[in-house]
């Protein structure tokens, strides 16, 4: 639910901002300052298995289109599902990459091919959500009708469709995906560094970062704010034989992270202090297990590359976790809680169309891989993946 008021407030925001902002994506020429624009959609989904149509979707994109017009990377959150029967599949967030072999340009219809991940939920009667992380393999068509304006339709399948759902006893039977996913969209793009280009095709843009190092102005204090997803790699073992009928896999969850941080090295590494509270539930035929994790992580990350304002980096830190375990089952309520100190490996990237930005966007991937919890029942990983997917990092001295 917050990724969805996220996107959806982005949204409303880039809405607001169409006076000012100009979209451009199909130009020739490979700057820095042309390599990403920010993306706006909407668009409807149906989906369909071994019956004919099983459901039908709408979702809001956010997104972006990267090296001049050869890629688009997404996150889409679903706003409304119409189901069809009672056993029901329902994607919550998806986030992937359409790649376009010929680049977008008005005019023309160009096919792109993609990968995605999806997060979903499967709930049969009163057992419990079974949270799936699929990938989708893609395939469609966009047309560039405007200059900023495009339209798409795409044909999506799962690689992987059958998962196991337990039954209030334990016992297990296949529950599947769609077997394929029809859906039309539309994206409008807006450019917001347009107006860098002439500085940096004068020369302006190399003298004022020379005399921003001079002054050490990309070192400095900055704050994050973003939205991001955590699911743990493996589930306890122990739900096999106390639980059985919540054996499903580690729900995935949203929610906000905030942090503060130091750029050194000319702006070229950064130190991070981020803040998470990560809470996770399986519910189901009248038991309950649930899960909570706040972190506080130290991480210092380098970066590596610099292609035209997109920037990958890697990283690690430590984290402090208080971690608490919440099982509910015939009446009886267990809590117990226990903290201490994990290891954090992180990598991602920036988009840093201009270094004197005083606000970039940033992507995270954060491992924990080996944080768990020793409880009556038996260990509890809490070994999450998480994933920042935007970051607005404000550069105080910029």
């Amino acid at each position: 639910m917050t990724l969805r008021i996220v996107v959806v407030t982005t949204a409303v925001v880039m809405l607001l901002a169409t006076g000012v902002l100009r979209g451009q994506p199909y130009v020739d020429t490979a700057t820095s300052a042309r390599f990403a624009q920010l993306t706006l959609g909407a668009g409807i989904t149906s989906f369909h298995g071994n019956a004919g149509a099983e459901s039908v979707a709408g979702s809001i994109t956010v997104g972006g289109l990267h090296f001049w017009g050869h890629s688009h990377f997404y996150i889409t959150a679903t706003a409304l599902m119409w189901h069809r029967n009672e056993e029901r599949w329902s994607p919550t967030v998806e986030t992937g990459a359409d790649i376009y072999p010929w680049r977008i340009e008005r005019g023309r219809v160009v096919p792109f091919v993609g990968l995605a991940w999806v997060a979903s939920q499967r709930r049969r009667d009163d057992g419990p959500a079974y949270d799936a992380h699929e990938a989708v393999a893609r395939l469609g068509l966009t047309a560039a009708v405007t200059t900023s304006t495009m339209l798409h339709a795409t044909v999506a399948a799962p690689i992987v469709r059958n998962v196991p759902y337990p039954s209030a006893t334990g016992e297990v039977s296949a529950f599947l995906a769609p077997l394929a996913a029809l859906s039309l969209s539309a994206t409008t793009a807006f450019d917001m560094t347009q107006s860098v280009e002439s500085l940096q095709r004068d020369g302006i843009e190399e003298r004022r970062n020379a005399a921003a190092e001079r002054l050490g102005l990309f070192n400095g204090l900055f704050a994050s704010i973003g939205v991001s997803s955590a699911t743990a790699l493996s589930r306890p073992t122990w739900l096999a034989s106390q639980l059985p009928m919540l054996d499903v896999p580690p729900p995935s969850t949203t929610y906000p992270s905030v942090g503060i941080g130091y750029s050194v090295l000319d702006g070229r590494g950064f130190l991070h202090a981020v803040f998470r509270h990560i809470s996770s539930v399986r519910q189901g035929y009248g038991s309950s297990v649930s899960l909570e994790r706040t972190s506080l992580g130290l991480e210092a990350a380098l970066q590596i590359a610099n292609y035209h304002g997109f920037v990958p980096f890697v990283g690690a830190g430590v984290g402090v976790d208080w971690l608490s375990t919440d099982v509910s089952h015939q009446g009886q309520q267990q809590i117990e809680r226990t903290n201490g100190l994990t290891p954090i490996f992180v990598f991602g990237w920036d988009v840093v169309p201009t270094r004197l930005q005083k606000f970039t966007l940033r992507t995270t991937c954060r491992y924990s891989p080996v944080q768990r919890m020793a409880t009556s029942r038996g260990n509890v990983p809490f070994n999450h993946l998480e994933i920042d997917f935007i970051q607005f990092i404000w550069h105080f001295r910029r």
